[in-house]
């Protein structure tokens, strides 16, 4: 049998996540793939791959590895959409996991209630990004952090809530 190649063991993790509940699902642009099964041993390569994985339930959690990279292209290019689920990213300072967006229009939405955004990056990599996250679900929760490139390249506002993200 392959070795977990991130040596998680119980007590390397404890304290550092919230307890699930579900399934964990790992996500990793280094060594994950649009075929994987969401395993530590076969991660998969995006977001958007892990969430739409069959069986994505209440009370799952999605670990992004540290130093994971990934581009956001498009509209809703990542959404978090089933409710209760959080999305954690693992690593600190510059080695938690970017998200970049390359399209004005790029987003990760989170259309689902009650579900979790925490320890990522998030960054424009084009001028004039309207809104990288756009939440319009009640009970969300958000802890990230955004970086503009520079003066000449920056999103317009990091979040925007929608009248359905009511509170």
């Amino acid at each position: 049998m392959p070795k977990n190649p991130y040596n998680f063991t119980p007590s390397t993790l404890k304290g550092s996540l919230p307890q699930a509940t579900g399934d964990v699902i790992f996500v990793d642009s280094a060594t994950g793939s649009s075929s994987g099964d969401g395993s530590s041993l076969r991660p998969f390569n995006n977001l958007e791959n892990a969430m739409n994985k069959s069986g994505v339930s209440s009370g799952d959690t999605v670990l992004i590895m540290e130093s994971h990279a990934e581009t956001i292209s498009a509209a809703a290019g990542a959404a978090i959409d089933v409710a209760g689920v959080s999305v954690i990213g693992l690593g600190v300072g510059n080695k938690r996991p970017t998200f970049s967006f390359s399209a004005t229009t790029s987003t990760i939405t989170m259309t689902a209630a009650n579900c979790m955004l925490k320890n990522i990056i998030t960054k424009a990599t084009i001028d004039a990004v309207v809104s990288p996250i756009v939440v319009s679900a009640a009970g969300c929760t958000i802890d990230i952090e955004h970086q503009d490139t520079d003066a000449n390249t920056e999103a317009v506002r990091a979040i925007l809530t929608t009248a359905g993200a009511d509170d």
